[in-house]
């Protein structure tokens, strides 16, 4: 069986893009690095996306009352203080996080289990 690698990686953001309507969008830098080969910000914006920002402490969500978090590593150390303070900080009420780990290493991250 024969996968296009570049196809199965726009498949993925294609999906991620369905979820962005009307949201303020908060990308780490590896899952950016990978979206700027796939139409970049643009592919977000014509989605519908309110604002696509730096996953960071120091953004904020102006206003939009739904978040997409979309992440590339476990949801431990840094990466959890960062979500933490952007839930804190604002007043989403639905948000959504897309991460690359699979539960199982989400779980492994979390729990050591």
């Amino acid at each position: 069986m024969e996968i296009n690698l570049k196809y199965a990686s726009l498949s993925v953001w294609q999906e991620v893009s369905k979820k962005v309507k009307d949201a303020a969008v908060f990308i780490d830098e590896p899952a950016a690095e990978c979206l700027s080969w796939h139409g970049g910000v643009h592919l977000l914006l014509d989605a519908g996306a309110r604002s696509v920002r730096e996953f960071s402490s120091f953004e904020k969500g102006d206003g939009a009352k739904k978040a997409v978090f979309i992440v590339s590593s476990p949801l431990t150390g840094q990466t959890r203080f960062v979500l933490r303070d952007l839930i804190s900080d604002n007043s989403f009420e639905h948000s959504i996080l897309v991460t690359s780990c699979s539960p199982a290493v989400l779980t492994l991250a979390t729990t050591g289990i």
